[in-house]
């Protein structure tokens, strides 16, 4: 089952990339946004260029 957030990470070049688990090679997904935060943080890119947090659902 997939969780409700996902994380999106800031590149070097002004870009963006999903944040991805490396077990599943498939989007990385979670429970809150504390632990999408707390992952992106950890990760080179989120930590360097920052990144956003996204809930599943509560587009535009």
């Amino acid at each position: 089952m997939k969780l409700d957030y996902f994380v999106m990470l800031n590149t070097q070049n002004g870009g963006i990339t999903p944040l991805i688990d490396a077990d599943t090679e498939e989007l990385a997904t979670f429970a809150t946004k504390g632990d999408a935060e707390k992952s992106a943080t950890t990760c080179v890119l989120g930590y360097a260029f920052g990144f956003e947090v996204f809930e599943r659902g509560c587009g535009v």
